[in-house]
């Protein structure tokens, strides 16, 4: 077994040793102050938040240990192997300050109360005050600063990097989407202004502008799929608004419905399609 490994047994024995202890000195606090035991049973879980604030007390001593396991170089003193085995054994010395000091002592309750006590006060004053101070040394240490500016530069450059390469990335989708377009609309001209044509002048030809409208909605589709489909029925529109004559339908909005997954607009309406008809 490692040193490593037998660290965190330690650790994680001291901390199940820190809340029974916590248990222990809280139920014979009731116990003096004149409680039954089934009244101790029954507020039992305003005890919880007793056992929160000593799991947000051990959250706390464990994320200052992953923060410094991570920059071992910035806490040269708390990633010290013995830093770590008395940082790991506080409960246990505590225990033990408690049973020294309870020597002598007959009444068992007694005992038991400054063993929790002497564990209690040993992990706190370990985790948060020794651990805390050591904390702020080593951040005033000139060895620590350097790495800790150093580590901060780099990220900031690495972060920086990411952005530069999101924004070339963003560029170069946007240079294709444009590229896209282009050829699009090289591709299509023609035959949408074939299409706005007939669109304008349906008169007779309902067949022939449905075969055409149906056939310049698949080759859209086999070009870019919905994208293009889009792109191609917005030159139709552009084109029709450009027209004064009136009667002009844009028909490819609702016969197109159906071709992939395009998704036909609110307009034009059927009604304006009885109109240009009739």
């Amino acid at each position: 077994m490692n040193a490593q490994r037998l660290l965190k047994r330690i650790h994680i024995w001291g901390t199940v040793w820190l809340l029974v202890c916590a248990s222990v000195l809280l139920v014979i606090s009731l116990r003096q102050a004149g409680v039954k035991w089934w009244v101790i049973f029954s507020i039992s879980g305003y005890g919880a938040v007793f056992l929160v604030f000593l799991l947000a007390l051990y959250l706390f001593a464990l994320f200052r240990g992953v923060v410094r396991a991570q920059y071992v170089q910035e806490h040269p003193l708390s990633t010290s192997p013995a830093y770590l085995f008395f940082y790991d054994m506080a409960p246990f010395l505590g225990t033990l300050a408690g049973l020294i000091a309870g020597v002598g002592i007959v009444d068992l309750v007694a005992l038991l109360r400054i063993v929790a006590e002497g564990t209690l006060a040993m992990t706190f004053v370990t985790w948060v005050v020794v651990d805390s101070a050591v904390g702020l040394v080593e951040a005033i240490l000139p060895q620590s600063r350097r790495h800790r500016l150093r580590r901060l530069a780099e990220a900031r450059a690495e972060k920086q990097r990411i952005q530069q390469e999101n924004v070339a990335l963003l560029k170069s989708l946007e240079q294709r989407e444009l590229d896209l377009q282009k050829l699009w609309e090289q591709t299509f001209r023609d035959a949408v202004d074939d299409l706005v044509e007939l669109y304008c002048d349906p008169a007779g030809r309902m067949q022939q502008i449905q075969a055409k409208t149906a056939e310049l909605g698949a080759k859209a589709w086999q070009m870019g799929q919905i994208t293009c489909m889009r792109f191609v029925h917005q030159m139709i529109h552009n084109r029709l608004r450009e027209r004064i004559k009136n009667g002009c339908v844009d028909y490819a909005a609702l016969w197109w419905d159906g071709i992939g997954t395009w998704r036909r607009p609110k307009e034009p309406t059927a009604a304006l399609i009885h109109m240009a008809n009739t």
